[in-house]
Formats: structure tokens, C-alpha cells, sequence
């Protein structure tokens, strides 16, 4: 196999871990149609081999009836790409390509960019461009980057517009704290425990607007190694309402009724969605698993890494499933790590499904107190399905921090806002 050839077949697969993500939009509010332009061209080189080079511009199609009116500005952000994408020359490219290298080339290069719509908020919508390739070499590229939009200006929005002023170094240190907890860091850990080159935190330029929090994005090499991938940061409102301007563009946040939270994962096997809810001392925490295919064996497992003890469980349920079953450190788990049985470091609930049906949404709840000295609770869940040979995980194993069981977890951070007894 021709090195190049090979180094495509790489791709594909490191490619993979881009296909799982965080939702922060329900795609069937918004059905919004799409335009592809994609061409490719191929010439022969000295080996008898083609080199082949492929261009994919997906972008959001303003001219249809249903198009979301607050959305009028978003043409004039997708025109300098649409306008490079036309004025490229594919053939020109692979011939001068070919021509620097004496011919001694072949494979498969391709160059994918899509526009989405990614979030909406009541003052704001982001959209995302992703583009992933490759183009010779080890490995190809992927990347993700973020544009928000004020839906009354149709202007792009930074963080300035966001909060106030000298908001700086609260937000860092906010945004330090917060990675920390997520990443599973102890505070006096150095970063470079967990991937990053060096220990200085600097915040990702690249961010989105969300109705949930600011999510920040670091693309491959901009912290960690190519092998690490994305890495991201979900900061709630919650812990960024006093640095909040009340009268810009998050003012709606500060509206937003505390102590509760949900999320939604989703890729080509399953949907994942959590939401979390806490009053006085008790959360409610309700979870649905949906199978995008039939599957064998389902399960959902939640976590609390900072209870130990079932002593705070006060209800479970669930809907669909075939049983749901509370763990804490009295019990043994199996560790996929170590590849054997262990006492649970912390309370566990899990819930199973043999032969889950396709399109079922398959539900768990329970009901646990809090510790008083908790201000940030941290929930991790998971997600796997397996059919015969094959076993699907969400997250995948480039997602994630590493849970109890050795298997990856996504971890979700609700500050708390509780009265204390005088």
C-alpha cells in the first residue's frame, strides 16, 4: 500500500471520535434546508496510481419559505467561504501538486466544510463550521470553530459584549476552577496531568453561546497532542452571574431558575439526554437512552462521585427498562481497566435493557439528598449498547474522563445555590 493510501485509511479512522457530541439545539425546531457543492478531481501519476483530491462546502440555504427569520444575517458570514469555494481551481491544484512531487503521489485527499446551526438563545444564535481533511502526511485535521451573532444587530458577539467591565480575571479564574472539577483535577494538580503542554490555563477563543452555559472549544494542538483531540469547557450560568452585564446580552441567563440543568449527547447509535433538578437539600435525577438501532443489551449508568453511600438514595424508577440497581461502597463493580471485580469508590445507579428496540426511549430516575458541603454537584453518566460482537460507548474512548469502572464518562457541573441555616 502506497504511504499516502495508508495514511488515509489512518484518518478514517482517528475521524471517528468527531461523530459524537453535545447537542444544544433540537434540529426539529429548526428544520433548516442545506446546500452541498462538492467536485473532485483525479489524475494519474507516475506509478499508474491516481491522486485524487475532493472539495465539500455544505452551508445553510437562506432561500427557502421557512428559513428562521433571526437568522437574516447569517448569508454574509457563509459568502467569503462560498466565494473561496468558487473561485478554487481542483484541477489546477492535483496537477501542481503532482508536478512538485515528479508524479510520485497517489490516494485520496479530501478537503469537507459544513455550516450548522449549533445554538440558539433569546438574544443570540451561533454557528459552527467544521472542517476535516487531509492533505498528505500522518494524519489529517479537524476542526471546529464557533460564530455568534446578536439576532438584533446580526453583528458577531465577544465575550466583552457579555459581560462587565474588568471581567477578565474572574472569568479565568472561574473557568480554571470549573476545568478542573470537569477534568477530574484535583486544584493543586498541574495541567499537563491532563494532556496540556504546559501548566498555564488560557481559556479557548473559540466559544458558543448556549442556552445552558458557554461552551469553550480547544481544536487538536492548540493544548494537548493531535492524539488527545477536542478538548472541551461547559461554564453554566450559574457560576458566571456576577460577572454577568444585566443589561447585555446575557441578561437572560440571570433569569434562569437555578439549580437545575440537563444535557443531550447524541451519535450514530444512540441519543443520550440527562436533566438534573435540586431543591432544598434533594436532587432528582432523570435519564433517557434512546437506541438508534436494535441492540441486544442496553445500559445506563450514572455516577456520584461524591457520595458514597446509598444512606442518601431516597427513590429510584424507571420506564422500559428491565431493572435499575444502586451501587455504593459496600458493593463490588467490574473494572474494565483491570479486567476484574472491585468495591465501588462511590454510589453508582445503573439501569439495563436486554433486546432494546430501535427508536424506544428507555428511562431511569432516582432521588438522593445532598451533602451540605457540596457547592458543585458533579454527575457522570454513560451509555453502551452492544450487539453480538460490537459494543457502542457514549462517550467513545476519545471523550471523556475515566469513571470507576475504567470506562469514559461525560461529566456534568451544577453549582449550587442553597440558603444556609443562620
Amino acid at each position: 500500500m502506497h504511504p499516502v493510501t495508508r495514511s488515509f485509511a489512518l484518518l478514517l479512522f482517528f475521524l471517528t471520535f468527531g461523530d459524537t457530541e453535545q447537542v444544544f439545539i433540537d434540529p426539529s425546531n429548526y428544520p433548516i434546508a442545506t446546500r452541498t457543492l462538492s467536485e473532485q478531481y483525479c489524475a494519474q501519476g507516475t506509478r499508474k496510481e491516481s491522486l485524487c483530491q475532493s472539495h465539500t462546502l455544505s452551508y445553510l440555504d437562506s432561500n427557502v419559505s421557512d428559513f428562521p427569520s433571526f437568522m437574516k444575517g447569517v448569508d454574509a458570514y457563509i459568502a467569503p467561504y462560498l466565494k473561496e469555494y468558487k473561485e478554487s481551481d481542483l484541477k489546477k491544484e492535483v496537477l501542481s501538486i503532482l508536478k512538485e512531487l515528479n508524479g510520485d503521489l497517489s490516494g485520496g485527499w479530501y478537503d469537507k466544510m459544513v455550516f450548522r446551526l449549533f445554538a440558539k438563545t433569546p438574544t443570540t444564535y451561533t454557528l459552527s463550521f467544521e472542517s476535516n481533511g487531509y492533505s498528505g502526511g500522518a494524519h489529517g485535521y479537524h476542526r471546529i470553530a464557533y460564530t455568534n451573532i446578536g439576532i438584533k444587530t446580526q453583528k458577531r458577539v465577544t465575550l466583552s459584549d457579555l459581560f462587565l467591565p474588568n471581567y477578565k480575571q474572574r472569568l479565568h479564574d472561574i473557568a480554571l476552577a470549573y476545568y478542573k472539577k470537569a477534568h477530574n483535577l484535583k486544584p493543586s494538580q498541574p495541567l499537563e496531568h491532563d494532556g496540556w503542554f504546559k501548566n498555564r490555563f488560557e481559556l479557548a477563543e473559540n466559544f458558543a453561546i448556549t442556552p445552558l452555559g458557554l461552551y469553550f472549544l480547544y481544536n487538536q494542538y492548540e493544548i494537548k497532542s493531535y492524539a488527545d483531540g477536542l478538548t472541551d469547557l461547559l461554564l453554566p450560568y450559574g457560576a458566571l452571574k456576577e460577572i454577568i452585564d444585566p443589561r447585555g446580552l446575557l441578561a437572560f441567563a440571570l433569569k434562569i431558575p437555578q439549580n437545575k440543568t440537563k444535557a443531550v449527547y447524541k451519535n450514530g447509535q444512540m441519543k443520550l439526554s440527562v436533566d438534573i433538578k435540586c431543591k432544598n437539600n434533594e436532587t432528582m435525577v432523570t435519564a433517557h437512552l434512546t437506541p438508534l438501532s436494535y441492540t441486544e443489551l442496553a445500559w445506563l449508568s450514572i455516577s456520584l462521585p461524591q457520595i458514597s453511600s446509598k444512606q442518601h438514595l431516597l427513590s429510584t424508577g424507571y420506564e422500559n427498562f428491565d431493572h435499575v440497581i444502586p451501587y455504593d461502597t459496600r458493593n463490588t463493580i467490574y473494572n474494565s481497566a483491570l479486567n476484574k471485580s472491585m468495591h465501588a469508590k462511590y454510589m453508582l445507579v445503573e439501569a439495563d435493557k436486554s433486546h432494546a428496540e430501535y427508536g424506544k426511549t428507555y428511562t431511569m430516575w432516582f432521588r438522593f439528598k445532598i451533602p451540605r458541603k457540596i457547592k458543585i454537584l458533579i454527575i457522570d453518566i454513560r451509555a453502551t449498547l452492544k450487539n453480538n460482537k460490537l459494543t457502542y460507548t457514549l462517550p467513545d474512548e476519545y471523550e471523556g474522563i475515566k469513571g470507576q469502572q475504567g470506562y469514559k464518562n461525560y461529566r456534568i457541573l451544577l453549582p449550587l445555590h442553597r440558603k444556609m441555616k443562620k
